[in-house]
């Protein structure tokens, strides 16, 4: 993880087209979560309502990579 970057935990809401996803964090927040290309094969499963680890910038809160995933509760 790069010093510059947050990691911040959330709930996949949205699922939109080419591996991005809207996930809304446990502050209420929504941000737009992206898969690296490098990534996408260990993120093909990911649905509504899983939980996601992101890397947001804080520069801009408003997207972020998604760098891990656990099955959230259905």
């Amino acid at each position: 993880m790069r010093e510059d970057t947050v990691e911040v935990t959330g709930t996949v809401i949205e699922c939109l087209p080419k591996a991005i996803f809207r996930v809304e964090l446990s502050n209420g927040h929504c941000i737009i979560g992206y898969v690296p290309v490098k990534n996408r094969g260990d993120f093909d499963g990911l649905e509504i309502g899983d939980k996601v680890t992101l890397l947001v910038s804080p520069f801009d809160f408003s997207k972020g990579k998604i760098i891990g995933k656990r099955k959230g509760l259905k």
